[in-house]
């Protein structure tokens, strides 16, 4: 007996995401279906807000600049107060 094979479902990667931004892809299906555009945006913001939430929960953002600062060429940088008339 010949088996059958299953179509596979077609897989579309989310274009909305921030890892995979395609804006012809974007276009192609705000033309084809709106409405799966407006989900994949959804879950796309979803996405960016929950990696967000995750940064901060892990202190991202919080870092301080050592103390001592230099260019390449080894000198300090020079700051503004003391570069100003």
């Amino acid at each position: 007996m010949a088996e059958k094979k299953q179509a596979e479902p077609e897989v579309i990667i989310n274009p909305w995401l921030k890892d995979s931004v395609n804006l012809t892809m974007q276009a192609a299906i705000l033309k084809t279906d709106p409405k799966l555009a407006a989900k994949m945006k959804a879950q796309a913001q979803a996405a960016a807000e929950r990696e967000t939430e995750k940064a901060r929960q892990n202190g991202a953002g919080s870092a301080k600049l050592p103390e001592k600062v230099f260019t390449l060429t080894g000198r300090k940088p020079c700051r503004p107060r003391r570069c100003m008339p």
